[in-house]
């Protein structure tokens, strides 16, 4: 009897230590959830589809699929639609081999965003093993963001606000409108020193060049470029800390524009006179600022 008891306690103590996560499968797990995202292959904005969703077949392009489809049927697919593809494929894997995991989702903090740019990222945390931390990841990127992350710590990236974080089943959004619809409200819910400390305003200035010989603008909508920002800043009760100012001058006549940094005049923006300076547009410029700061 004695030699079964010893003999019992020893398969109980090795089927304990076997369950246990260490550290050094929670690190290789990671990495194996990025390489499942990274057999995604992203859409080709271009192209339509007709691809599987939750409920049935679904002919669109790339946007169309937001948040429609099942870890699975991403994962069947090899396509992703956007960074939420990466994460629900990255959370997939690592709940399949045990792991706690939350989603974080949430709208980018800028100026465009706040004029209705549809950005935002989704990400992903692992729970570290035996700690209340988490292991932030961003899978569309395979990185991880901290190692001691915690749930509380809503702005993540520098860039965005997690408007929700919480599991795969209670995810809100199901289709590109009630994602849109989330931004939105998750926007609202960011605190105002968040948006002071981190929205960068663009100040565009007209250079003489950019009106014509009769005093109009060489794009008329530039006035109303302008009248957006304000509007939007003081929807959200902004008070930026930081304003960047851009030279606007007359670029051609189709729909573009293009920012350069000039050493005498700093930013400049050569404006096409068709140019629809949407929020898109300020995404663009926003954009081109953080790549020259960050070379």
């Amino acid at each position: 009897m004695s030699r079964f008891l010893h003999f019992f306690g020893v398969v109980i103590l090795l089927c304990g230590c076997a369950g246990k996560k260490t550290s050094s499968d929670h690190a290789n797990a990671i990495q194996r959830g990025f390489s499942r995202a990274a057999a995604l292959q992203p859409m080709d904005l271009d192209q339509t589809y007709i691809l599987p969703v939750r409920d049935g077949d679904l002919e669109g392009r790339n946007d169309d699929y937001l948040r429609r489809r099942s870890p699975e049927q991403i994962a069947a697919s090899g396509l992703s639609s956007g960074c939420g593809d990466y994460m629900f494929v990255f959370a997939d894997s690592l709940m399949e081999e045990g792991y706690d995991v939350l989603l974080v989702d949430g709208p980018e903090v800028s100026l465009s965003s706040l004029m209705g740019a549809f950005s935002g990222h989704a990400i992903a945390a692992v729970r570290n093993p035996g700690a209340r931390t988490w292991t932030l990841t961003d899978p569309t990127s395979r990185t991880v963001v901290s190692d001691s992350w915690l749930p509380e710590e809503r702005f993540f990236m520098d860039r965005y606000h997690a408007g929700y974080i919480g599991t795969v089943n209670d995810y809100p959004a199901a289709t590109p409108d009630e994602l849109r619809d989330y931004y939105d409200k998750w926007r609202q819910e960011i605190p105002r020193e968040i948006l002071n400390e981190h929205v960068m305003v663009l100040n565009f200035v007209d250079d003489p060049s950019f009106r014509n010989a009769d005093g109009t603008l060489f794009n008329p909508r530039a006035d109303e470029l302008r009248e957006n920002i304000a509007a939007a800043l003081e929807k959200y009760n902004v008070m930026p800390r930081e304003t960047v100012t851009i030279t606007l001058k007359p670029g051609g006549h189709e729909y573009l524009g293009r920012l350069e940094h000039e050493p005498e005049q700093g930013w400049v923006c050569y404006l096409d006179s068709r140019s629809g300076v949407s929020p898109g547009f300020i995404r663009y410029c926003e954009g081109k600022i953080r790549y020259e700061r960050n070379r």
